[in-house]
């Protein structure tokens, strides 16, 4: 009879024998050949910090899924930015078509009398001073002056 070593000696061989024939080999069919393929480098318009990578190398992707993700801080500042100087130019615009309130309209109205007023008598100084040239009293300067003024 045969020695229990010997006898697990040979089904350990059996089984190494079925095994490397029915389960011993890789389950993924191997084909030989060459693949052709069109190959895309994807970047983005403007430069960033990336925040999000959405494939990874060897990945099928579709039209217009997401490959990857940039910060957008900047760009909502500055949109905000923008928002902030449309909204402040309309409030300037509106403000300009209301036209100007009445303590100001009075204020330039003032302005206007007081300005009349200035240019009458810079004329009456003017005429005195030409009525006196040739005479003793007449300043020549003074003449100047009021044509200056006037």
């Amino acid at each position: 009879m045969e020695t229990l070593s010997q006898i697990f000696r040979s089904i350990g061989t059996a089984l190494l024998a079925v095994l490397t024939f029915f389960g011993g080999s890789d389950p993924t069919p191997r084909f030989q050949g060459y693949v052709e393929a069109d190959y895309v480098r994807v970047a983005p318009r403007d430069s960033g910090t990336l925040e999000r990578l959405g494939v990874a190398r060897g990945d099928r992707v579709a039209i217009g899924d997401a490959l990857f993700g940039l910060d957008d801080d900047a760009e909502l500042a500055a949109r905000d930015e923008a928002r902030a100087r449309l909204t402040q130019a309309e409030a300037h615009l509106d403000d300009l078509q209301k036209g100007k309130r009445a303590p100001e309209i009075n204020a330039i109205l003032a302005q206007k009398v007081q300005a009349d007023a200035s240019l009458k008598l810079a004329e009456t100084q003017l005429k005195r001073q030409e009525g006196l040239i040739g005479s003793p009293a007449a300043a020549r300067d003074r003449l100047d002056e009021a044509r200056a003024t006037a």
